[in-house]
Order: structure tokens, then sequence, then C-alpha cells
């Protein structure tokens, strides 16, 4: 899988780069402004975002967490 998605990842990867170099104004509170930040932050944690390809037991998805906080506040909320 690793391999089959590394063009996806390179794409994906590139094209946050183009938005980064697009710029903007520091504290632009703007739509584009937050777009750039946002890019900016996903190319510093890039690693992150594939981790899954190089752990096979780690999903690329954050199902489980989101279950399991639902789920103890569902039991936080029934034990009132």
């Amino acid at each position: 899988m690793r391999r089959s998605c590394q063009p996806i990842r390179l794409a994906i990867e590139q094209t946050l780069q183009r938005v980064v170099e697009l710029g903007c104004q520091k504290g632009e509170r703007s739509p584009r402004g937050k777009t750039v930040r946002t890019c900016q932050q996903l190319l510093k944690h890039k690693q992150a975002l594939w981790i899954f390809l190089e752990h096979p037991g780690i999903e690329p998805t954050i199902n489980a967490a989101e279950d399991e906080v639902c789920s103890a506040g569902v039991r936080a909320l029934s034990q009132r």
C-alpha cells in the first residue's frame, strides 16, 4: 500500500506547498490567510499524516478514537 500511495502523497504535499507559496500577511484573517496557515501546519507534520502507511496497525482515520470519546461521553451522561 505504501508504494501505491506514493503518487497521492506527493500530489498532496505539492499542492500544500503551492498554497503556502501563495503566502499571506502575518495575522491575516481572510479565508486565504487561514488556508495558507492550515497548509503550513499540515506540511510541518507531513510525516505524521502518512504514519499509517509505515505501521500496519495504525488506522488511517480517527474513527476508533472518536468512537471511544463518544462512548465515554454517553457513559458519563448515563451515570448522572
